[in-house]
C-alpha cells in the first residue's frame, strides 16, 4: 500500500512531502490495507449491485509491495496531520483522491472540499460537494453525490447526508437503451454486515432536474437480494400524486413457487404457480407491440439493487421460500446434473376465477450426454363452469415425448392426450413469474399458435444409417431415411363408430393406423478393378520415375439421356421430340491435344431402394381392424462398367428391376382393388472416345402388370421375358452418334456431330455443327426423316435449326431459328414454302449497370392451331433503372403483337408495363434531427388488346421522425382491376380514371363506396419517445373475406411502458368485426 501526492501543493506542503511519506507509511499500511474491501463500499457496487463478499484483513504489506489497494492524492491545496501518532490526515481546498486495486483493476475517484482519514478511529469522512465516480465504463452505478459521506470500516457502516446515487441499467424492452436512475435521500445509511440500504425521504426518478414521474417514500429500505420495503410510498406523475400506499413490499428475489397474479377477461382473476423440484422450468415468452420477444421473468426495476444471477457458472437453488444463486461446484449432485443436462421437473398449480383449478407436472430429462431425452407433461383441471359451457367438469391434457439420437440412428415418440378439443387452447398458455403490469392491468393469454385439436396423432419416427466403421465396399451405404408409425385420433361427439382407448361418450376415437411408412436404400460395389496408368514409351521422364502430368480424356460431348439437362442447351429441342444425343453436341470441356493416357477399369455396382406405406382403418376393435391401404415400390440397379483405357472403348450395362404393389381394400371384398407390376429394364451404352462414337440401347426385357378387383384378374400389360422380341414394343431407344471436338486455337472450338436412329426405332438422321469462342457460340443442325418409312428409306429434311448467342458484361443476346421443312408454309407472305419459327432477346447494360436496355421477339410465319400467319406473339422493348445493389427501382416495357400480313390480326400495341420500387427516400434538416421519408412500391399493367386484363397496384409509405421525440409512419396500399369502366366505346379515357381516383379519397361522402380503387390496407404507427416513458400506438385496417363477403377489419394496439418502473406497462390490442364490435385480442 502506498500513499503519494501527485497534485501541485503549496511550497510549505512540498517541503514536508518527503517527511510525510516516511512518517505515515506504516500506519497507512496497517490501516488502509484493511480498507481493501471497505473502500469498494464507497462505490456502492456491493451496497447496491453486488453481494458483499466478506474478506478478512490481510497482513500488512512490506513497504515496497504494490499489491492491494492504492490511494493516490490527485489534488489538494492543504494538507495537515493531527491526533495521536498523527493518525488523522486531512486534505482540504478541493481534494481529489483516486483509489485503485492492481489485482482487480478497479479504480474510483473521490472528490470533496475536505477529506479526512482518521486511522486511529478507523473512519473516513468527506464533506462539501462530495462526488464519487467509478472509472469502470461498464459499471451499473456511475456516481454518488452528497453533502457529507462518512465511512467506518470497523462496523462496515456508511452514512451519507443529503445524498444522490446515480445508477444505470438496460430496461428489458429498451433495445440496448441505457436508463439512468437518480436516487435522492435526506439521509442514506448502509450496513454491510446486514447488506441493507436505507434512505430517509427517498426519491427515485430518471430525470433529477424535471421529474416527470417519480417514486417517493418516507423510508426506502433495500434488503439483500432485491427485496424492497417502503413506508408512506407515493407514485408521482409530475407534481401530482396518483397512488399512495402506507406500506409496500416488493419481493425482489424470486419465490420458489414463482407466483404470477393477474386478471383476464375470459378467466377473471388468476394465480399461476410453478414449483421447481429440480432444474429450471422454461419461462413463458411474450411479445411486445413491435413483435419483439420479451420474457415475463425480465429483471425487475428493483433488481438494480440486487445480484444479477445471469452468470453462466451459477444456478438457482432453493433457500427457504426464496431462490438463491450459487456456483455450480457448490450445489447438490441432483442440481448439478440438472444444470449440465438441461433437465427439470416442476409442479404446476393454477387457480382461475371462472375456469377452475389446474394441477400439473412438467419435466424434461436428459440422459447419456443428452443422447436420450424424455419429456413428460400433463395437467388435470377441475372446471366449475362445466355446466354452462358444455365442457366436462374434469378435464385433462398430457404429452409424452422421447427422443433418442446417436451418430447413426435417431428415434422420436410423441403421444399427446386431451380430454376435449379445446383444453389445450384454454389452459396451456400460462405465466411463470410475477409481473406488476399483469396485476394492475388486464392480461390476454397468447393462444395464437394453439389450435383446436379435432385430430391428434401419436407418432413414432426413426432413421438409421450404417456406421462408417461397419461400411465395406460391398455395402457402402445402408440407410433408413424415414420410418414412421402413426395412430390417428378423431374427435367424435357422441358417435359410436370406432373405439377409444380411454372410453367415454364424447372423446377421441381411433381413426386409422399407419404401420409403417418406410423408405430405405442400400448400395455397394461387387467388384472393382483398375489398371496402371498408361505411359508412352518415349516419355523418358516417366521411365526415370519423374512426375508427369497425365492428360485425361475430355468428357464426351454425347452424354446419357439422364445427364442431358446439365449441358446448358436450348430448351426448345425437347418440344421438337429430338433425342438426347441431339441435345448434347455442344462441347463442355476443352480439347486436349495430347493422346489420352487413362487407365483400364472394370466394376460392378448395385443399389436397392424400398418405399412402403401401410395404413389400416381402425375398425371396431383392435381384434377387428378395418380395410387396409398399401403402397410399396422396390427398385434395384445392377451396373456393369468397363473400359480398355487410352480412349479406345468403354461400355456400360445397367439392369433395373422394379416391383410395385398397391392395395385399396374396401369393407365389401368384391370392391377391393390391387395392382401388381413387375418390370426389368436394360440400358446399354458403348463409347469409343478417341473417335467420338457413342451407341445407346434402352429396352424393356420384361413387363407384367395386372389389376385384381374382387376375384377377377385383368392383365393390363403382358410382355414377358420369354416372349422378348427386338421390336418397338420392347425397345424405346436405339441410336448411334458421332461427336468430336476440334480445337482451332485462337479461333475457338469446332464440334461436328452426327446422330442416327437404328432398328427398330423409326429412322432419323441429325447432322450438327457447333462452334464456340470467347462468349460467342453458334449451333446448326438438320434433322432428316424417311420420306415414306414403309415404301422407301429415302431421307428428306424435316427441321433446320440455327442458334447463336453472345454473352458479355455489357451485352447479352440470344437468337434461334427453326425452319420446319416437313410442314407447309400456309398463307405466309414471306415464307410460303415452309413455316419459320424465330425468337430472341437482347440486353445492354450501361453506366455501370445503372441503366439496362433490352428487347425481344417471338415470331412464327405460319401456325395451323390456332391459325396465325406472319405473326409476332411478342415484340417488346424494355428499359430499367437500377440501384447500387443492381436491383431495379424503375422497370418499363412496351410490347406489340399481331400479324404483319393478315388484316384480321393486325400488328398493334399489346401491353404497357410499369413498376416502381424505391427505398426509403429521406430528407433531413436541423442537424439531421428531423427526417421525412417516402417509399413507393407500385406496378401497372395496361392491356391494349383486352380491357378486362389491366390492373394497378400502389403501395405508398411516408415517415416523419424527430430524434428522441416522435416517430410517425403511414402506409397504404390500393389496387384497381376495373379499368374496363374507363372506356368510352373502344377508346380509353384517362380523365375517367382520375375522376375515380379522386372519389377514392372521399372519406366523408359516398365516393369511397363508388370507386374501383380498393383500399387494400392502411397502417398508421406513432411512437412518442419521452424521458420517462415511450408510447406506441398503431392502427391497421385491411379488406378481409369472411363467409363470401368482403369487409373492412380494423385493428388498434397501444403499448406504453414506464421507463422508471418497466414492470408497469400497457400492452393492449383491439379488433373490430361486424358481429361483436371492438374486442380485446392477443
Amino acid at each position: 500500500m502506498s500513499l503519494t501526492i501527485d497534485s501541485v501543493l503549496p511550497d510549505k506542503v512540498k517541503d514536508e512531502r518527503m517527511e510525510m511519506k516516511t512518517s505515515i507509511r506504516r500506519p497507512v499500511s496497517r490501516g488502509i490495507r484493511k480498507m481493501s474491501v471497505l473502500l469498494s463500499i464507497l462505490v456502492l457496487t456491493q451496497a447496491l449491485f453486488l453481494p458483499l463478499v466478506a474478506e478478512d484483513a490481510a497482513p500488512a504489506e512490506s513497504p515496497g509491495s504494490q499489491s492491494g489497494w492504492k490511494v493516490e492524492i490527485l489534488h489538494a491545496r492543504t494538507f495537515s496531520r493531527a491526533g495521536e501518532g498523527e493518525g488523522s490526515v486531512e486534505l482540504g481546498g478541493g481534494a481529489s483522491v483516486r483509489l485503485s486495486d492492481a489485482d482487480s483493476g478497479s479504480a474510483f475517484t473521490l472528490s470533496a472540499r475536505t477529506i479526512v482519514f482518521d486511522l486511529n478511529n478507523k473512519r473516513m469522512s468527506a464533506s462539501g460537494g462530495v462526488e464519487f465516480v467509478d472509472e469502470n465504463t461498464n459499471a451499473a452505478m456511475t456516481s454518488v453525490q452528497g453533502d457529507i459521506i462518512s465511512l467506518s470500516w470497523v462496523d462496515s457502516r456508511l452514512d451519507i447526508s443529503t445524498g444522490q446515487l446515480t445508477t444505470v441499467r438496460q430496461t428489458p424492452d429498451a433495445k440496448d437503451k441505457d436508463v439512468s436512475y437518480f436516487t435522492h435521500g435526506r439521509r442514506l445509511r448502509y450496513a454491510s454486515d446486514d447488506e441493507m440500504l436505507s434512505l430517509d425521504d427517498g426519491v427515485i426518478t430518471i430525470n433529477p432536474d424535471t421529474a416527470y414521474s417519480s417514486i417517493r417514500a418516507g423510508n426506502l429500505t433495500f434488503l439483500p437480494g432485491g427485496d424492497v420495503f417502503m413506508s408512506n410510498a407515493r407514485l408521482y406523475v409530475g407534481r401530482v400524486p396518483v397512488l399512495w400506499l402506507p406500506v409496500f413490499f416488493y419481493p425482489g428475489r424470486e419465490l420458489v413457487f414463482n407466483p404470477a397474479v393477474g386478471f383476464e377477461s375470459d378467466r377473471g382473476m388468476f394465480l399461476n404457480t410453478t414449483f421447481e423440484v429440480y432444474g429450471t422450468y422454461p419461462k413463458t415468452e411474450e411479445k411486445d407491440a413491435s413483435g419483439n420477444v420479451t420474457e415475463d421473468t425480465a429483471r425487475s426495476f428493483f433488481s438494480m439493487f440486487s445480484l444479477d444471477s445471469s452468470a453462466k457458472d451459477e444456478v438457482r437453488v432453493r433457500d427457504g421460500i426464496f431462490y438463491e444463486t450459487m456456483p455450480v461446484s457448490e450445489v447438490s449432485a441432483l442440481q448439478k446434473w440438472a444444470y449440465e443436462s438441461s433437465s427439470y421437473m416442476a409442479l404446476l398449480a393454477d387457480v382461475y376465477q371462472t375456469s377452475g383449478f389446474l394441477l400439473g407436472l412438467g419435466s424434461s430429462t436428459g440422459l447419456f450426454s443428452d443422447a436420450l431425452r424424455i419429456n413428460a407433461s400433463g395437467a388435470v383441471i377441475l372446471d366449475p363452469s362445466a355446466g354452462t359451457t358444455g365442457e366436462p367438469a374434469v378435464r385433462y391434457m398430457a404429452d409424452f415425448g422421447l427422443k433418442l439420437k446417436t451418430d447413426f440412428a435417431s428415434f422420436d415418440i410423441s403421444m399427446p392426450l386431451y380430454s376435449d378439443t379445446t383444453v389445450q387452447k384454454d389452459y396451456s398458455s400460462r405465466l411463470t413469474a410475477f409481473s406488476i403490469d399483469k396485476l394492475i392491468g388486464s392480461h390476454v393469454f397468447d393462444r395464437g399458435n394453439i389450435a383446436t385439436d379435432s385430430t391428434i396423432y401419436w407418432n413414432a419416427q426413426g432413421s438409421f444409417s450404417l456406421p462408417k466403421d461397419l461400411q465395406t465396399s460391398f455395402l457402402s451405404r445402408l440407410s433408413i431415411s424415414t420410418l414412421t408409425a402413426t395412430v390417428r385420433f378423431d374427435w367424435r361427439n357422441g358417435s359410436s363408430d370406432g373405439y377409444s382407448l380411454w372410453g367415454g361418450k364424447d372423446t377421441y376415437y381411433i381413426r386409422s393406423f399407419t404401420l409403417p411408412t418406410f423408405n430405405a436404400n442400400a448400395s455397394g460395389t461387387i467388384f472393382s478393378w483398375e489398371g496402371k496408368p498408361y505411359v508412352a514409351k518415349n516419355d523418358k521422364a516417366a521411365e526415370n520415375g519423374a512426375l508427369t502430368q497425365v492428360d485425361t480424356i475430355p468428357t464426351p460431348a454425347l452424354a446419357p439421356e439422364d445427364e442431358a439437362s446439365e449441358l446448358q442447351i436450348s430448351d426448345f429441342l425437347a418440344s421438337q421430340g429430338l433425342p438426347a444425343v441431339y441435345e448434347a453436341v455442344l462441347p463442355t470441356t476443352p480439347v486436349s491435344a495430347s493422346v489420352p493416357t487413362d487407365r483400364a477399369s472394370f466394376g460392378i455396382t448395385w443399389s436397392l431402394n424400398e418405399r412402403l406405406t401401410h395404413i389400416l382403418d381402425a375398425g371396431s376393435s383392435v381384434q377387428d381392424l378395418g380395410p387396409r391401404s398399401v403402397s410399396t415400390t422396390t427398385d434395384g440397379e445392377l451396373v456393369i462398367k468397363g473400359s480398355t483405357g487410352r480412349g479406345i472403348l468403354s461400355v456400360s450395362q445397367t439392369f433395373s428391376p422394379s416391383y410395385t404393389f398397391t392395395l385399396d381394400e374396401k369393407t365389401n371384398a368384391s370392391d377391393s382393388t390391387s395392382v401388381n407390376r413387375t418390370q426389368l429394364r436394360s440400358y446399354s451404352v458403348a463409347q469409343v472416345p478417341l473417335l467420338g462414337l457413342t451407341w445407346r440401347l434402352k429396352t424393356d426385357l420384361h413387363t407384367y402388370q395386372e389389376t385384381r378387383k374382387g376375384s377377377s384378374i385383368t392383365p393390363n400389360v403382358d410382355r414377358p421375358f420369354s416372349s422378348y422380341q427386338f421390336t418397338k414394343d420392347y425397345v424405346s431407344q436405339h441410336e448411334i452418334s458421332f461427336s468430336h471436338a476440334i480445337s482451332l486455337g485462337q479461333a475457338g472450338t469446332l464440334t461436328p456431330s452426327l446422330t442416327g436412329a437404328l432398328y427398330p426405332i423409326d429412322f432419323f438422321l441429325i447432322p450438327a455443327l457447333a462452334w464456340s469462342r470467347a462468349g460467342m457460340s453458334l449451333f446448326a443442325s438438320w434433322k432428316f426423316l424417311p420420306k415414306d418409312p414403309v415404301v422407301s428409306q429415302t431421307l428428306e429434311p424435316e427441321l433446320l435449326t440455327i442458334t447463336g448467342s453472345y454473352v458479355r458484361n455489357l451485352v447479352d443476346t440470344q437468337v434461334r431459328f427453326r425452319y420446319d421443312m416437313h410442314d407447309s408454309g400456309g398463307t405466309s407472305r414471306f415464307f410460303p414454302s415452309h413455316p419459320l419459327l424465330a425468337d430472341g432477346k437482347l440486353t445492354i447494360r450501361l453506366f455501370d449497370n445503372k441503366l439496362t436496355l433490352g428487347g425481344g421477339f417471338d415470331f412464327t410465319s405460319f401456325q395451323a392451331q390456332p391459325l396465325r400467319t406472319d405473326y409476332f406473339s411478342s415484340l417488346y422493348v424494355k428499359a430499367d433503372l437500377n440501384r447500387a445493389d443492381n436491383r431495379p427501382w424503375l422497370e418499363t416495357s412496351f410490347s406489340w403483337a399481331g400479324s404483319i400480313s393478315a388484316m384480321d390480326q393486325p400488328f398493334a400495341p399489346d401491353s404497357l408495363s410499369l413498376k416502381l420500387s424505391t427505398k426509403d427516400v429521406s430528407f433531413s434538416w436541423w442537424k439531421k434531427r428531423i427526417k421525412l421519408g417516402f417509399t413507393v412500391d407500385s406496378s401497372m399493367s395496361f392491356s391494349f388488346a383486352d380491357k378486362y386484363n389491366s390492373y394497378l397496384s400502389i403501395s405508398l409509405g411516408t415517415s416523419f421522425k424527430i430524434e428522441e421525440f416522435l416517430d410517425v409512419k403511414l402506409s397504404l396500399s390500393s389496387y384497381n382491376s376495373g379499368f374496363y369502366k374507363y372506356y368510352d366505346g373502344e377508346d380509353f379515357k384517362p380523365s375517367l380514371m382520375f375522376q375515380d381516383l379522386f372519389r377514392s379519397f372521399d372519406f366523408f361522402g359516398n365516393g369511397r363506396s363508388n370507386t374501383n380503387f380498393i383500399m387494400n390496407e392502411v397502417s398508421l404507427e406513432l411512437v412518442h419517445y419521452m424521458v420517462d416513458w415511450d408510447l406506441h400506438c398503431k392502427y391497421t385496417g385491411r379488406v378481409v373475406s369472411s363467409q363470401g363477403k368482403w369487409s373492412w377489419q380494423p385493428k388498434f394496439s397501444i403499448y406504453l411502458q414506464w421507463n422508471t418502473l418497466s414492470e408497469i406497462k400497457i400492452d393492449q390490442n383491439w379488433t373490430k368485426d361486424t358481429s361483436s364490435g371492438w374486442k380485446m385480442v392477443t
